[in-house]
């Protein structure tokens, strides 16, 4: 098991049956960053081959925790996302759209030469998680920032 920061990119076939823990700085995410002020991402994955051999699979867990403006006071929030993955590694549109339909599993295109990039794949899980308006889930602290115009 490989444990600390995760590297940008990965090579999935040399750590089929070996797992990898660690965390992502949003400043690693441009497209996370853009959209939070601030926050951290960690995953654990587990990488495998189908029984056949035929695909490269990729099983685990993301979790985030995430700093958002509220869209309704405009304070920023914490949002919390996990969720669990099953990539099917592909290195062509025809085998992810494959792996879609008949194996059921979230198709992730490798590189050209063979490599998972992490940074954008887990950017994609969040992103695919995350409100479109964020809001606290209680009343906002400062009810007051609801009123508008004239208090009588």
């Amino acid at each position: 098991m490989l444990t600390g920061e995760l590297p940008r990119r990965v090579r999935p076939a040399q750590l089929v049956g070996r797992s990898i823990n660690g965390t992502l700085s949003l400043e690693r995410l441009p497209r996370l960053a853009e959209y939070a002020a601030g926050g951290s991402l960690s995953a654990s994955l587990a990488f495998a081959e189908d029984q056949a051999q035929r695909y490269l699979l990729v099983t685990g867990e993301v979790r985030a925790v995430l700093r958002l403006p509220c869209q309704r006071c405009l304070t920023e929030m914490d949002w919390s996302f996990e969720t669990n993955v099953q990539w099917g590694l592909a290195g062509d549109d025809a085998v992810a759209a494959h792996l879609s339909k008949t194996l059921d599993l979230d198709p992730v295109l490798l590189e050209r030469d063979g490599t998972l990039d992490l940074e954008e794949s887990l950017s994609d899980e969040v992103l695919l998680g995350a409100p479109m308006d964020a809001m606290h889930s209680t009343a906002c602290s400062d009810t007051a920032l609801w009123r508008s115009g004239d208090v009588a």
